[in-house]
């Protein structure tokens, strides 16, 4: 089946609680973007994009003409079922050349997970077609990704200023269905309701190829499965980009051939839903966007030893002005019947629904740009001093098009380090043609270049 484990690519988009079921990667299921619903308690309306901050304008770019990456028959004659990629676009840069990471469906054998892709920043030409991460084998025993699982973005991990690999988050899911004791399997097209969290995979490797092997589950939504699925709904998490920074969320230059790295964190972005959230429309129980981190050498010391039962303890979410609370349960089997799985979380970025957070730090406005898709028509963009304090919806870069699905974008730095950008960053997304009726088998994936 297909690449579709974004919520907002649900064919059928009616005000539920569905997140749309776009993950799914049956090949019958699949076709079908499964209605998409960014709330618990009350639906999200279509792609207002009317992001709350502090007040400040952003920073704004100027964002360029579109361009084809990759179309749909593109992936099919590249050896996927499915395409075009399907979450959030990652990238490592050696020697020369760069390596892209997203989710794919492969055809032969019908293995669905995380791909390497070659080409460059503007171009995809083809996939060595290894899977680098696949559906269940949590090395902790957690259900998180036993439906599915699809990785993308990657940060490199130093030991001081030695590098010894890279990190990739990847989006897992639940789904529910007779298999796993549910019976709420009728998301709006026919494909079960889902339940997404994000796990971690670790790669030695510092040049490709990169095989990746899975940590374990590292953040975990609030509320939880029995919520969600008793509520005929599906909760999307999102891609789980990531960023390191300092105590204060600031961008930490020259980070790499620092040789004490003992001050940085990793930070990891994700959708959730949680009432104890004050912000308008967040406390609504819409989905809003929070952040977790854990500390940058845990991460290499846990990652480096192949203590993998260590990384469910490693994040902690933001919650009222700290990182207080857990990122995930301690309960293996995320605790279905449980009032909530893991901790609270304060969102850090609010806006109508905004799903698939993507990060980069240009160093031309000695900023923060992020993106996200609201309503799966409109690509947004918000700026910020540090990852915990936001601008609000920049209006004069949102990207739209009448009777066009727009979703999943992703943010590359165009220098060395795709996590930054010297002003000129690419912003990747899916698009689609009346994605009701066309789906997965319409849609292109895009670019644009923004300018500062």
């Amino acid at each position: 089946s297909a690449i579709l484990k974004n919520p907002d690519l649900r064919a059928d988009k009616n005000p539920k609680l569905n997140v749309p079921n776009s993950h799914r990667f049956k090949p019958t299921a699949r076709e079908t973007l499964v209605g998409f619903f960014c709330l618990f308690l009350s639906s999200c309306s279509g792609g207002g994009g009317n992001g709350g901050g502090p007040g400040n304008a952003g920073s704004a770019g100027a964002v360029g003409a579109e361009s084809t990456l990759l179309t749909s028959a593109q992936m099919l004659a590249d050896g996927f079922s499915y395409g075009p990629i399907d979450g959030t676009l990652g990238a490592i840069y050696s020697a020369g050349a760069y390596t892209l990471f997203g989710s794919g469906y492969k055809t032969t054998g019908g293995v669905q997970g995380a791909f390497s892709f070659t080409g460059n920043l503007t171009s995809i030409t083809g996939s060595p077609l290894t899977p680098l991460v696949t559906d269940g084998g949590d090395p902790n025993g957690y259900v998180f990704d036993v439906s599915y699982a699809g990785g993308g973005p990657v940060i490199p991990l130093y030991n001081g200023a030695v590098a010894v690999g890279y990190l990739m988050s990847y989006h897992g899911e639940y789904w529910c269905n007779a298999a796993n004791g549910c019976s709420n399997a009728n998301s709006g097209g026919g494909g079960p309701n889902f339940y997404s969290s994000l796990g971690a995979a670790y790669s030695s490797n510092t040049a490709a190829p990169y095989g990746f092997t899975k940590m374990g589950e590292i953040v975990e939504p609030y509320a939880s499965h029995s919520q969600i699925f008793s509520a005929n709904g599906n909760l999307e998490i999102g891609g789980g980009a990531m960023m390191v920074a300092d105590a204060g969320g600031s961008f930490i230059p020259n980070f790499a051939s620092m040789a004490d790295k003992s001050s940085a964190f990793i930070y990891i972005f994700f959708s959730d839903i949680d009432a104890t959230n004050a912000a308008s429309p967040c406390s609504a129980g819409i989905h809003c966007v929070g952040v977790a981190r854990a500390s940058y050498n845990s991460v290499v010391a846990a990652a480096t030893a192949n203590n993998r039962a260590a990384f469910p303890t490693l994040f902690q979410k933001y919650y009222q002005g700290s990182f207080s609370q857990p990122a995930t349960s301690s309960n293996a089997d995320n605790a279905a019947t449980s009032v909530a799985h893991a901790g609270h979380f304060t969102a850090v970025l609010t806006d109508n629904c905004p799903l698939y957070p993507s990060i980069v730090y240009v160093t031309k406005t000695g900023q923060f740009l992020m993106t996200y898709s609201t309503g799966n028509n409109q690509i947004n963009f918000q700026s910020g001093v540090n990852l915990l304090s936001w601008s609000g919806n920049i209006p004069s870069m949102r990207i739209n098009q009448g009777g066009w699905t727009m979703l999943e974008p992703s943010l590359l730095g165009e220098t060395t380090d795709p996590l930054v950008s010297n002003g000129s960053p690419y912003v990747y997304y899916v698009k689609s043609n009346n994605w009701n009726v066309n789906n997965w088998r319409s849609a292109s994936y895009v670019s644009r270049q923004i300018s500062f």
